[in-house]
């Protein structure tokens, strides 16, 4: 695990947020976290926990975290694992008028390059995930990260069983103690509640012997020898009940064929006149498509003559186009020659001027920028001189401070050999009231296990009781149980077979009523389709009636349209010649025929109103259109119809197909049916079946009751099997728990005797070393010492700060004095630049004013420029327009020129095709045309008669073909209704005594395999008893092995002998490989001192600084091995105060150790208040404490 980012705001002495980069912090691999006592430090670990676990490891909780003049707390962190990364958030609020908080808001996400991935936003989630990733529990993180020196120092002197305590609570051996004795115990118990519950079922199986197996099976062999000659006596019957049951129905076949053809002879006479109908259509037909030729040639001359019209007229409105589009582009080219030149010149003068404008603004905007230089030059200049005079102000005030923390530091100092007196003081007290501590505890064990000796007697008695009482339960059930099991109501094997057949029989029935639904839905479907059909064929009689009505509109529509065309013509001629009337003159000749003499001049009061006629045309035309375009609508719904008629033609044969195959499907799933119910109809076979399944339910039901009889007996029985059994084992866990608690009274009682003694020695240790000091006085005079040293700390780091100032601001006087000449040379310059864009710009706007009149040139370039453009676009648009209207007159001409042609083919055309009709009516045999077209029939129509025909043929001889076949298979033979019922008992009687037998086999057959599965499951109960009893044995042997702390004994000498190994390498590497640590067998720690020829001694003879370079070894090799329990390296740890002891050469080996951890991926973070250590790492976060009301705690980031 790597830390990353670390922001929090509201947690205890801090209220406005910090944050804290670990990447830019441990860079080096060493780093330090320093303030004064109080002011926050420890608060930092604080963070991380509260945001990896949800709570401070301090406080045990979230009590008391929150700043006391804030209401909200919140804490982000962010780290990485393997490569990944994550970031943990929470917040908490304030319970309002209450000391207590509670989460706001608790997420954990991943974090990715396309953005977070939410894990979990729940608080106890997010604690169950961080858990999980990490692979440890709070307290092994703390343990793992943070190295308090006091508790190691303590652990490297204990000995014996004091330090095997604190190993089990470091690495949590506990698992292997207690916890591991009691499951031992539990699994043994379960062993031995499996062993009776084996015991007692093989009780509960009764007899099953091998001779009861014999004259099981003996009874099965005369019962089946029995089933044999019933079930051949069956087939017999079987067979011969089949051959008279197909004759039977061949008879009921063939009279249903003889009522069948008597209605086909009937429908002859209808048939008849189909045919006729048929041959008079199909003749028809060979003379339809010289009808449609004709009518088609006759409207086709029709539009040719509409089109000559409409081309001429067309050739005279180009004509028009023309001579209007060229006197247009003469008087636009004239337009565009005459204004172009002058133009022009003016655009040219225009563009330089809009080049100046731009340089204008230029030379503007520079004259700017050097003016706004200099006054900014003038402004720092003047700004560089006020600094130099508040720097030689400071400096005075710098060297005095220097004097006065001198001063103080001198008079506050403690000496060595007080403050080793009274160390030494309190650390005899401490353990003192330790053992005072422990022995309490130690009597009040000794009470508690008292008390539950006593409730562990009386717990047995009762167990006991319960257990007799279970025992005599248990044998009255099985009491029943033996004499119900002996009278069982029915076979279950009969009576499985019985419902199969039952089930069969349904399901037989199901399907021939379901076919024979199926069968009425084909005949439905099969007279729906042919109604369809009938329908359609009506559509097409009905859509040819009015293509006619739309054809004959279509001629009269022509025919009005030619009357009023040949009236318009008449009316234009007599205006034209009332106009020539007008203008002729007596003597003149006449433009039309050259006469100078003018008898008889039209008169225009007498000339038609030309504008009517040619209205009443256009209305002509416009009614032949719409009957045109109905024609075609009723042409496309003729087609439509005709092809709906030949799809419900299609549809109508499917469905007879359909029906005639759910016919035979329904004859076939007959003759599946029992012989008896062939005959019967739907409702008498369910009631036949409804009589076999009552009887079937009610012989069921007896036996369903006798079985539940049994299994609530059998079920009752291993309910009391189990009460016996856990009754038995209660007793026996009471029994044991009455020993263990006499053995756990004992050792209780040892241990208060142990603890008495410790205390007292404790009592004479701390007499011996504290002088004349009592408990109170020690204590005291123990923060006396702490005090002085903060305040010393304080004032020497207020003195390195004072001196780094000092330098600093030497530093920054020469800077300014340099600065100052500087800014003075560059303000000069400027003034000098500011001249010379003054004058440019006056240079520039005397040109500019010249070319534009003093105007802006831009709006006056835009205008010229889009008067040129305007007049070019007039003249292309004149040019562009008289060339279309030569091109429209050309395809004018062409146009009127196709319509004369096309009008001299379409009178052709109209001429052959009438001859063509006249030979086609004489070869089909019709007096006219007339006569044909009603004898015309639709596809459809025909399809049908056609279709009715056949099917009336294809169905007379298949009747006369069936009834021959149903003759020819009787072969003279019958049977008569009698007959056939006496036929239908024999088999049932048949049928009923074989089913006897079947059901006494299976009855046989049952009593065989339960004696034979009883004989089984005794020799595998058997088997399973003599496994448990050998693993029983095995779990004796192993908590005899077990008993007491001998196993974790062990596991913590292992896990002992590991650490040491570590720690005396670290050691070795501190002390320059003077010193080693070694374990001894009694299980302390012994130093070897390399120097003085490898002589062991105690660690106890070691010095202060000593003792603290192999607690800080002890330390980092007890992390290590905590580290192994997560799932990710902890790649960093903080250790807390322990330098104070050690000289400036020792603390240069130990700082230097610390920082080639890094070399191995782990990072240090040393927290402490000493000065001295503070100067000596480069990368360091300052605590600065929280003003009495004011602001919280701040951090800030030192590299030095």
């Amino acid at each position: 695990m790597r830390p990353i980012r670390l922001a929090f705001a509201g947690l205890q002495s801090y209220r406005e947020p910090q944050e804290i980069d670990f990447r830019e912090l441990m860079g080096a691999g060493l780093f330090g976290i320093f303030g004064p006592t109080g002011a926050g430090k420890s608060t930092i670990l604080d963070a991380i926990t509260l945001a990896l676990y949800g709570r401070v490891e301090r406080t045990r909780g979230t009590m008391g975290i929150m700043n006391l003049n804030e209401n909200r707390l919140w804490v982000k962190f962010t780290f990485a694992l393997g490569g990944t990364e994550y970031r943990v958030e929470r917040s908490y609020r304030r319970e309002k008028d209450t000391p207590s908080i509670r989460s706001e808001h608790a997420r954990l996400v991943r974090v990715l390059p396309e953005g977070d991935e939410v894990l979990a936003d729940r608080e106890r989630e997010v604690t169950q995930q961080v858990t999980d990733l990490l692979g440890l529990e709070i307290d092994d993180f703390t343990r793992a990260v943070v190295l308090p020196q006091g508790q190691f120092a303590e652990f490297l002197k204990l000995t014996g069983s004091k330090r095997t305590e604190m190993l089990q609570r470091i690495f949590a051996l506990s698992q292997y103690g207690d916890v591991l004795n009691e499951r031992l115990k539990r699994r043994k118990e379960a062993v031995e509640r499996q062993l009776d519950a084996v015991a007692g079922e093989q009780r509960g199986l009764g007899d099953a012997s091998a001779e009861a197996v014999s004259a099981a099976e003996e009874a099965l062999r005369q019962v089946t020898a029995a089933l044999a000659e019933a079930e051949r006596q069956l087939a017999d019957t079987e067979s011969r009940f089949k051959e008279w049951e197909r004759v039977w129905q061949l008879q009921q076949e063939l009279a249903g064929i003889t009522d069948e053809l008597a209605r086909w002879e009937a429908q002859a006479q209808a048939v008849d006149a189909a045919r006729a109908e048929l041959d008079a259509a199909r003749r028809a037909d060979a003379v339809r498509p010289h009808l449609t030729a004709r009518d088609q040639a006759a409207a086709a001359a029709a539009r040719a003559e509409r089109a000559v019209a409409l081309a001429e007229q067309a050739v005279r409105d180009a004509e028009a186009e023309v001579a209007r589009a060229a006197q247009a582009y003469a008087e636009a080219r004239t337009n565009r020659m005459e204004q172009a030149p002058a133009l022009t010149r003016r655009q040219a003068d225009l563009q330089r001027a809009v080049e100046l404008e731009d340089r204008l603004e230029e030379a503007r905007r520079q004259a700017g920028e050097v003016e706004e230089q200099v006054a900014a030059l003038r402004e720092k200049h003047d700004a560089v001189v006020r600094q130099i005079g508040e720097a030689e102000k400071r400096a005075a005030a710098l060297r005095a401070r220097e004097t006065g923390l001198q001063e103080e530091i001198a008079r506050l100092e403690v000496s060595p050999e007080e403050r080793n007196r009274i160390t030494d003081a309190q650390r005899a007290l401490d353990r003192l009231r330790e053992a005072e501590r422990a022995l309490l505890q130690a009597e009040q064990r000794v009470r508690q296990r008292e008390q539950e000796l006593e409730h562990a007697r009386r717990a047995a008695e009762q167990a006991e009781a319960l257990r007799l009482e279970a025992e005599r339960r248990l044998q009255e059930v099985e009491s029943a149980l033996q004499r119900l099991e002996t009278e069982p109501p029915a076979d279950e094997a009969d009576l499985r077979a019985q419902e199969a057949w039952l089930g069969r029989a349904g399901e037989q029935i199901r399907t021939v009523a379901g076919l024979a639904a199926q069968y009425a839905q084909r005949q439905a479907e099969a007279d729906a389709r042919r109604r369809e059909w009938e329908e359609a064929a009506a559509r097409i009689e009905q859509a040819l009636l009015e293509e006619a009505q739309q054809q004959q509109a279509v001629e009269a529509a022509e025919q009005e349209r030619e009357a009023v065309r040949a009236a318009v013509a008449a009316a234009r001629r007599r205006a034209h010649a009332a106009a020539l009337a007008q203008a002729l003159t007596p003597g003149e000749p006449c433009p039309v025929c050259g006469s100078r003499e003018h008898p008889q001049p039209a008169v225009v009061g007498e000339a038609v109103n030309l504008e009517a006629e040619e209205a009443r045309l256009e209305q002509a035309e416009a009614r032949l259109r719409a009957a045109g375009s109905a024609l075609g609508r009723a042409q496309e719904r003729t087609a439509a119809a005709r092809e709906q008629a030949e799809s419900a033609r299609r549809r109508q044969a499917e469905a007879e197909r359909a029906l005639e195959e759910a016919r035979l499907a329904l004859e076939a799933a007959r003759e599946r049916l029992p012989a008896a119910w062939r005959s019967l109809a739907g409702p008498q076979l369910e009631e036949a079946l409804a009589r076999e399944a009552a009887e079937h339910e009610e012989r069921a039901r007896r036996f369903a009751g006798w079985r539940e009889q049994v299994a609530a007996l059998q079920q009752a029985r291993e309910e009391r099997t189990r009460a016996l059994f856990a009754a038995a084992g209660d007793a026996r866990e009471r029994q044991a728990a009455v020993a263990h608690a006499e053995q756990a009274l004992a050792d209780a009682r040892a241990e208060a005797d142990a603890r008495r003694s410790a205390a007292a020695e404790c009592a004479a240790q701390f007499d011996a070393v504290r002088d004349d000091l009592d408990a109170a006085g020690v204590e005291a005079a123990l923060r006396r010492i702490r005090d002085a040293d903060e305040r010393v700390a304080d004032l020497r780091r207020s003195l390195a700060e004072v001196r780094t100032g000092q330098q600093e601001l030497e530093s920054r006087l020469g800077a300014l004095r340099t600065e100052e000449k500087r800014c003075a040379d560059e303000l000069q310059e400027a003034r000098v630049r500011h001249a010379q864009a003054v004058q440019r710009y006056e240079e520039v706007a005397d040109q500019w004013r010249r070319l534009s009149g003093g105007e802006p040139a831009r709006p006056q370039l835009t205008a010229v420029e889009s008067r040129l453009t305007r007049l070019a676009q007039e003249e292309e648009q004149a040019a562009a327009a008289k060339e279309r209207a030569e091109r429209a007159h050309g395809q004018a001409e062409a146009a009127r020129a196709a319509a004369v042609r096309e009008l001299e083919v379409a009178h052709r055309h109209v001429a052959e095709a009438e001859a063509a009709l006249a030979e086609a009516l004489t070869v089909a045999g019709f007096e006219s045309a007339e006569a044909a077209r009603g004898a015309l029939r639709l596809a459809a129509r025909q399809a049908a008669l056609d279709e009715e025909i056949r099917r009336h043929d294809q169905e007379g001889e298949r009747l006369k073909g069936r009834q021959a076949a149903l003759e020819q298979q009787l072969a003279g033979r019958s049977i008569s209704a009698e007959e056939w019922r006496a036929w239908v008992d024999r088999l049932e009687q048949a049928r009923r005594s074989a089913a006897e037998r079947r059901e006494e086999r299976a009855r046989a057959m049952q009593v065989r395999d339960d004696l034979l599965a009883k004989q089984r499951r005794w020799q595998e109960l058997e088997e399973q008893r003599l496994g448990l009893a050998a693993r029983l044995d095995h779990l004796d042997e192993l908590q005899k092995v077990l008993r007491g702390n001998a196993f974790v004994n062990f596991i913590a000498q292992e896990q002992m002998a590991r650490v040491a190994a570590d720690a005396s390498r670290r050691l070795r590497q501190l002390t320059r490989d003077r010193y080693t640590l070694e374990a001894a067998p009694d299980g302390s720690f012994l130093v070897r001192d390399e120097t003085n020829g490898g002589t062991l001694r105690s660690v106890n003879t070691l010095s202060g600084g000593e003792t603290f370079l192999a607690s800080l070894s002890l330390a980092l090799a007890l992390s290590a091995q905590i580290q192994l329990h997560g799932h990710y390296p902890l790649e960093f740890f903080f250790l807390d105060e322990g330098f104070g002891t050690l000289d400036p050469e020792l603390l240069d080996v130990v700082i230097s150790t610390l920082e080639r951890l890094h070399f191995d991926r782990l990072n240090v973070g040393v927290i402490s208040h000493v000065a001295e250590l503070r100067n000596r790492l480069h990368r360091r976060v300052i605590v600065e404490p929280a003003e009495p009301g004011g602001r919280g705690s701040r951090l800030r980031l030192e590299r030095a």
